[in-house]
């Protein structure tokens, strides 16, 4: 998730394991759990490949101010602690 791996990557199994000084199951089951999560892909006799985060832009600020106005005009409770009238 910090981008030093980049989408496409190979992932070893035994390479991750001797980096991190660990045995080769807890290597497996992270595989696992990062494949469940979307972020790797196990492809047959590839191995393990980088996915990358999915990532979308964050809407305009103008857009997000207009949508929280609109729910504010409908529901003025929405907001904890206001005396929004």
């Amino acid at each position: 998730m910090s981008g030093v791996l980049e989408d496409g990557a190979h992932l070893r199994q035994e390479e991750v394991a001797e980096r991190f000084h660990v045995s080769q199951t807890p290597v497996r089951e992270a595989f696992r759990r990062l494949e469940a999560e979307g972020l790797v892909e196990h492809a047959p006799n590839r191995g393990v490949l980088v996915r990358g985060v999915p990532w979308t832009p964050p809407p305009p600020p103008l857009t997000v101010l207009a949508q929280r106005w609109a729910e504010l005009v409908e529901d003025p409770d929405s907001v904890p602690g206001s005396d929004w009238p």
